[in-house]
């Protein structure tokens, strides 16, 4: 049961990763982009998801994509990829130290 935890704690961190540096990318503040999703969620919400202090909701990912002009496929696949580039690295790591 930890280990789904762990999974699903990497998982969000990197989400929020991805999705702050493409608004970053674009020079959007957070409080803009609260407003470009007509403040359904609100700047800290979205410093939240960003720091994956939050779990996002499939729906606020897509508004907030939607928001910086962004595929939400293509978001996802690059979510995905570090994801299970991170994944490898822990795995390697543990087997190191484990030996």
């Amino acid at each position: 049961m930890k280990n789904d935890k762990y999974i699903d704690t990497n998982f969000n961190l990197v989400v929020g990763n991805v999705l702050k540096k493409k608004r970053e990318e674009k020079n959007i503040s957070l409080e803009e982009l609260s407003a470009k999703i007509n403040f359904k969620v609100k700047r800290q919400a979205l410093f939240y998801y960003e720091t994956g202090r939050s779990k996002i909701k499939v729906n606020t990912f897509i508004d907030i994509c939607n928001a910086l002009n962004l595929n939400p496929n293509d978001i996802f696949d690059e979510i995905n990829i570090k994801y299970i580039k991170n994944a490898t690295l822990d795995n390697e790591e543990s087997l190191a130290k484990a030996n």
